[in-house]
C-alpha cells in the first residue's frame, strides 16, 4: 500500500509519508496519521484488489490439480493470506 499511496499523494501527504517511514520512532499517532493517507488515496484498497486477483490466479492454477486434501490445504491457505 506505501508504494501505491506515495504515487497518488500529494506533496504534502508524501513528505509525511516518508517522513514516518524513515522515523525511528512508532507512535500511535504515527500509525493513524499513516493510515488515514493510506485510506484517502485508496492504496488500501488497492492493495486488496490486486491481492484477490493474485490469489484467485493461483486458485484457478491449483484447481487443475486432482482433488485432494493438500490442494483444498492450498486453496485455504490463499484464501487466509487475504484475511490476515
Amino acid at each position: 500500500p506505501f508504494i501505491f499511496a506515495l504515487e497518488a499523494t500529494e506533496d504534502n501527504d508524501r513528505q509525511m509519508l516518508e517522513t514516518l517511514l524513515k522515523s525511528p520512532e512508532i507512535t500511535d499517532e504515527n500509525i493513524t496519521t499513516v493510515i488515514d493517507i493510506l485510506e484517502r488515496t485508496g492504496s488500501l484498497e488497492r492493495t486488496r484488489n490486486l491481492a484477490k486477483r493474485y490469489v484467485d490466479e493461483a486458485i484457478a492454477g491449483i484447481n487443475i490439480v486432482p482433488t485432494s486434501p493438500v490442494r483444498d490445504d492450498l486453496i485455504n491457505l490463499a484464501h487466509f493470506a487475504l484475511t490476515r
